[in-house]
Parts: structure tokens; sequence; C-alpha cells
């Protein structure tokens, strides 16, 4: 409990959010054939999606915006901000805002937010009977339950790996490796191009999967010692 009151989970999406944020550098972009006349392109004011610097924009515009609200900025994570006076924490990723607060401070935070932005309210999560019990953040399934909150990380990540590596029909283990012996490079070839970037894309899923999945980070992180130069013996493992 962060106060007397009760402490909720609140998720909110700002919609279309890097065009909240001013360009910080001279972009020029080509008008639509309906607005295009010869010789003329357009400057951009606000930020656009495509364009090298929109994310870091935005960070700026909605941290202006929330610091001049009242929350102050932690240094490490930068994306996560507290407001001490109202008891309100907020971690921001790219255009979701999750808050955690009391009614109180989570009903000031949504009259912020809509004031300033075009935002979605996706839930809240509490022990209130008018409150969610579940919803989804960042693609992990989040839960309310009378010793706290769970969250389970994304499924999706686990069934490509499956799906990708073709051991559907394979038996789980319960050890999180196995030791295996050195190959002399000579006798361990190098995948092909198409192999490797699979093998890679798989590895990739498999570090953001193992973030959620303490029991998989072990093998995920002996797997990818041969990211720089996928062999056999990487692709066997």
């Amino acid at each position: 409990q962060l106060s007397s009151r009760k402490t909720k989970l609140m998720v909110q999406d700002v919609k279309k959010s890097y065009f909240y944020a001013p360009a910080t550098r001279d972009v020029y972009v080509e008008l639509p054939p309906e607005r295009a006349q010869p010789g003329m392109c357009a400057k951009l004011n606000k930020a656009m999606y495509g364009t090298r610097d929109a994310a870091n924009n935005w960070e700026h515009a909605y941290v202006e915006f929330m610091e001049h609200s009242g929350f102050r900025r932690y240094k490490s994570p930068p994306c996560v901000l507290y407001y001490s006076e109202r008891k309100l924490r907020a971690v921001v990723h790219g255009d979701d805002f999750t808050f955690l607060g009391d009614d109180v401070a989570l009903d000031w935070c949504t009259t912020i937010m809509q004031e300033e932005y075009h935002i979605k309210n996706r839930g809240r999560l509490g022990p209130d009977k008018h409150d969610q019990k579940s919803i989804t953040i960042l693609n992990r399934c989040v839960e309310w339950r009378s010793d706290g909150i769970h969250y389970e990380p994304d499924p999706r990540h686990a069934e490509i790996i499956i799906e990708e590596m073709g051991v559907q029909n394979s038996s789980p283990v319960v050890t999180p490796g196995i030791k295996t012996s050195l190959i002399p490079e000579e006798d361990d070839p190098v995948l092909k191009p198409d192999q490797a970037t699979k093998f890679r894309r798989v590895i990739a899923r498999g570090n953001f999967l193992c973030q959620d999945r303490m029991d998989i980070q072990y093998a995920t992180k002996e797997v990818a010692r041969g990211m720089a130069v996928p062999r056999q013996s990487h692709w066997e493992k």
C-alpha cells in the first residue's frame, strides 16, 4: 500500500503519440498528391512516424508534460516517474502509461492525461468489485489476486520458438541444459545465411522472453554464445 487508501494499477495508451512531440530539427517531406505543387514540399512542425528522432522527441515531450504536472523523473530507470505528494508512480513504455496509486490519484491522473492527449483507458486493476481483475500490459497477462499482482509473459513468444524449431511433438525436460563437448571449428561448419538468420531470430526472441522466464535464462545465454558466427553445433544445442 502506498497510502491508507487502496492502491490500484491503471493502464492508458496515448493515441498517435509522436504527433504531440515538436520537431527538434528541420525535416522536409513530400506533399500528398492532392496538395503537391511544383517545387513545393512540407516542413514538419511535429515528430512524424518513421523519422529518425521521433521516439526521442516524444520522450522529451511527455517528460516535460509530466514534470510540469508535478512528477519527478528517476535517474535510473528514466522511464519511471513519481509524484510524492499524491503517492503516485508512473512507468512509460513508448505510448503505454502504467500508473500505480489510489483512486483519487488515478482519477486526477486521468483528468490531466485527457486534457493533454487523446488517450484510451485500458482498465484499472484493483481489489474492489468494480475493478478489473486482469489486463494485458505489453502483451504480458497481469492479474489482480488476493495475494498480490501476478503476471505471465506473452505465451506467443514460446509458441513461435517451438514452431520455428519444429519441436512441437518433443517432450519437455526439467534441466536447464546439458554438457557438450567442444568441436574443432574445422569439423563444425558455419550455418548457411538463411539458417543463420533463423537462428539469430529465435535467440533474439528467447532473449526477450527470458526477462520474465527465469527457467530459460541459462539455456538462452548458452545458445546466444553462437550469435556472432552461428555453427552447426550451436543449431543443435
